[in-house]
C-alpha cells in the first residue's frame, strides 16, 4: 500500500479513546479501509469545518508553513517574504502567517518569475531550481533562506544545483532545511493557533480535490507537475450517515 495521510472515518475499534463514527487523520495508505494502531492515528477535532482542514490548514502542511517559517525563518515585522511554490498546500498558508507577522509578501506560482521588484529579506523554498536562482540574486544582507521543498528537482536524474555557497557569504545569509517531525512536541501549539486564524478568517485556504481512489496517481502525478492549486487531495468516499 502506498503510504499517504488519510482522514478517515473509524468503522471499528478495540481502543477506548476512539468510536466508531469518529474521524482521526493518519498514514492510513492509498485504501478504502486501514488497520491502524490507536496510537499512530489523531482525533479531528469536531469544530473543524470542513474536516479535511486537518490534512492540510490545520494539519501537516500547516504545521510545515507555521514552524518553517517563524521558527526557521524568524520573520520581523517590515521584512519581505518570498513564497515559492505559493498556491500550493504549504505556499499558500506560509503567505498568510506572514502577514500576520508585519511582513510584505510576495509569491511565485506557476511559472519562475523573478521578483524583479523587491530586495528580500526572507525566501520560504518549496521549489528549487530556476525559480530560487532567480530569488537568490536578490537577496539582502541578513536574508533568511528556509529550504522546505525542492519539487522541481524530485524527478530529475541528475538535480540542477541551484546555489553557491558564496552568496552566504556576500548577503551575510543563512540557509536552513527542516523537517516537520522535529516539532512533533508542538503540534497542538500549532494546530490551536492555526484551527483559531482560520475561524477568524485570517488565513483562507483551497482544496484541489480529485474524485476517486483510482484516479489517485493522476492526481499524485499532476500534483508534481504542479497543476493543483491548494491542497491536492483525493476523495475516497463519503462519510456514513
Amino acid at each position: 500500500v502506498i503510504t499517504s495521510q488519510s482522514l478517515g472515518e473509524v468503522v471499528e475499534s478495540q481502543d477506548g479513546r476512539y468510536s466508531p463514527g469518529d474521524l482521526v487523520v493518519g498514514q492510513l495508505g492509498w485504501q478504502e479501509y486501514a488497520v491502524a494502531r490507536g496510537g499512530s492515528v489523531r482525533r479531528v477535532p469536531e469544530f473543524l469545518d470542513p474536516p479535511t482542514l486537518a490534512l492540510h490548514a490545520v494539519g501537516a502542511t500547516g504545521m510545515t508553513a507555521y514552524f518553517g517559517l517563524l521558527d526557521v525563518g524568524k520573520p520581523k515585522p517590515g521584512d519581505t517574504v518570498v513564497v515559492s511554490g505559493a498556491a500550493g498546500a504549504v505556499g499558500q498558508v506560509v503567505g498568510q502567517i506572514a502577514k500576520l507577522a508585519g511582513c510584505r509578501t510576495v509569491g511565485i506560482a506557476g511559472g519562475p518569475d523573478k521578483c524583479t521588484d523587491c530586495r528580500l529579506y526572507g525566501y520560504f523554498d518549496n521549489v528549487g531550481g530556476g525559480v530560487s536562482e532567480g530569488v537568490h540574486r536578490r537577496l539582502n544582507v541578513g536574508a533568511r533562506i528556509v529550504i522546505c521543498g525542492q519539487i522541481s528537482q524530485y524527478n530529475l536524474e541528475r538535480p540542477e544545483p541551484t546555489f553557491h555557497p558564496g552568496a552566504l557569504i556576500v548577503y551575510r545569509a543563512r540557509m536552513e532545511g527542516f523537517l516537520i517531525n522535529d516539532y512533533a512536541h508542538r503540534f497542538e501549539e500549532a494546530a490551536m493557533r492555526l484551527a483559531r486564524w482560520v475561524a477568524e478568517g485570517k488565513i483562507t485556504w483551497r482544496e484541489d480535490v480529485t474524485d476517486g481512489l483510482e484516479n489517485a496517481p493522476a492526481a499524485f502525478m499532476g500534483m508534481l507537475r504542479g497543476e493543483n492549486r491548494g491542497k491536492a487531495l483525493v476523495k475516497v468516499a463519503d462519510r456514513s450517515g
